[in-house]
């Protein structure tokens, strides 16, 4: 498991098609009372095509784990993606955290 320590920005990820990809977060901010989501999206309509799980490891301290299992490596098939981490305010308000590319090799 890949450990990624970071303010806001850009994290580009390279998984082989069909494995899992299982990274730690840590935003070392901290993120009690807020919800992270995630998504992998089409760079060409924009369009969300799953939504990877997000969990706390430490509210506290900003850490998470962002998991995209197998079957979600696989059913899109080999190529280029985004994704991106949101973290939401109690409320609405959100701030994107991460935006990247996902590489799914064949």
């Amino acid at each position: 498991m890949a450990t990624y320590s970071m303010a806001s920005g850009t994290l580009n990820l390279t998984v082989p098609r069909g494995t899992e990809l299982v990274a730690t977060l840590d935003f070392s901010d901290d993120t009690t009372g807020y919800t992270v989501t995630s998504e992998v999206y089409s760079l060409v309509s924009g369009s969300t095509l799953y939504s990877p799980s997000v969990t706390v490891v430490s509210a506290t301290a900003g850490q998470h784990t962002l998991t995209l299992t197998e079957a979600n490596t696989e059913a899109y098939g080999s190529g280029s993606y985004g994704i991106r981490v949101i973290r939401v305010a109690p409320g609405t308000v959100t701030r994107r955290l991460i935006d990247g590319i996902l590489e799914v090799k064949p």
